[in-house]
C-alpha cells in the first residue's frame, strides 16, 4: 500500500519510528526462507536527520532481530550528532558495531537525490529531497507497506548510490578526525570536462 502525506516537523521522528516497528513486529516466521528479510538501507542527509534519529532508537532491537544495516549520509555535519549516532551503534558487549557500514558522498549531483530507507522485501519509505533540512520543516513523505515492487526500486537506487559513495571507517567517528575525514573526501571528487563530479584514486607517493 502507498500512501503519500504532508508530515509535520514534529512528528517525522515519531512516524518513522513506527515504520521500524511495524518492520520488528513482523514474526520470524514470516522471515524463514527469506534471508534478504533482515537488511536494513538508509540514505540521509546527515546522523541529524529525524530518520536517523528515529532508527538510532530502534538499534538494540534491531540487533536482536540479526538485522544488517547499511547507512549513507549526504553531509558529515553537524560532527557532534554522527559521532553520537555511531557510538549509539557501539553500546553492545565488546564494542561490536550494530550498522555494518556507514559511507558518506560528497556529489553535488545527489543533492536533489530524496532521503530513503528501504526495510526487508516489502517496507520502505521516502522523504524529503536532501538539499533541505528535513529537522526543521513540513515535508511531503511516502510510506509503501507490505510492496515487494517499490521496495526493490528503493533498494536499487540505495545500491546505486552506495556504488559512488566512500567508506567511513569507525576510527574516523569522532569530530576532529570527521574533519580530517570530510576534508580527504572531498578531495577525492573533481568535476571533468562535462562538469560531471567524478570519483578519483587517491595518488599514490
Amino acid at each position: 500500500m502507498r500512501n503519500q502525506e504532508l508530515v509535520k516537523q514534529k512528528e517525522k521522528q515519531e512516524r518513522i519510528d513506527r515504520l521500524v516497528g511495524l518492520y520488528l513486529d513482523r514474526s520470524q516466521a514470516d522471515w524463514a526462507g527469506r534471508p534478504g528479510e533482515r537488511r536494513l538501507a538508509l540514505v540521509a542527509r546527515s546522523a541529524a536527520s529525524p530518520v536517523a534519529r528515529a532508527l538510532a532508537l530502534n538499534f538494540d532491537d534491531l540487533e536482536r532481530a540479526g538485522v544488517a544495516i547499511r547507512v549513507i549520509f549526504t553531509t558529515l555535519e553537524p560532527c557532534e550528532d554522527l559521532s553520537s549516532w555511531f557510538d549509539a551503534t557501539h553500546r553492545r558487549e565488546g564494542g561490536t558495531p550494530l550498522v555494518n557500514a556507514v559511507r558518506w558522498t560528497s556529489n553535488p549531483a545527489l543533492i536533489d537525490a530524496h532521503e530513503q530507507l528501504v526495510l526487508g522485501h516489502c517496507l520502505s519509505w521516502y522523504g524529503d529531497a536532501m538539499r533541505r533540512d528535513p529537522a526543521t520543516r513540513d515535508a511531503l513523505e511516502t510510506f509503501n507497506t507490505f510492496c515487494d515492487t517499490s521496495a526493490k526500486q528503493t533498494m536499487r537506487s540505495f545500491e546505486s548510490l552506495w556504488r559512488v559513495s566512500q567508506p567511513i571507517a569507525s576510527s574516523q567517528m569522532r569530530p576532529k578526525k570527521l574533519f580530517d575525514a570530510h576534508e580527504t573526501l572531498a578531495g577525492l571528487f573533481s568535476e571533468d570536462r562535462d562538469g560531471v563530479p567524478r570519483a578519483q584514486m587517491p595518488k599514490r607517493h
